[in-house]
């Protein structure tokens, strides 16, 4: 189970989120890259790339993902991450 993945609706659990998924990485070799954004008034879609690597194990792996965020009033009231939490998994639980 990756202890980041689920649903979060409070501003201060955000902390919590990049506070479980960001040790899980190696940051210095880890690369995430926006190919597109489209936006449709206050709603916004990035379409992306995570290349990360697995400090556990040292296993690098890339995958697509889409985030999509609504700002109101200037601020950023929605967020949600689209990824492939199956290949993470897969790869986080492989053996070096």
């Amino acid at each position: 189970m990756l202890p980041w993945a689920g649903r979060r609706t409070r501003r201060e659990q955000v902390p919590e989120y990049f506070k479980t998924l960001w040790p899980a990485f190696v940051a210095a070799q880890s690369e995430a890259s926006i190919d597109k954004i489209v936006v449709d008034g206050a709603d916004a879609v990035a379409l992306g790339r995570f290349s990360l690597v697995v400090k556990a194990n040292g296993r690098r792996f890339s995958m697509p993902v889409a985030f999509h965020s609504t700002v109101e009033s200037g601020r950023l009231v929605r967020l949600h991450l689209y990824e492939d939490t199956d290949l993470v998994t897969r790869t986080e639980t492989a053996s070096g």
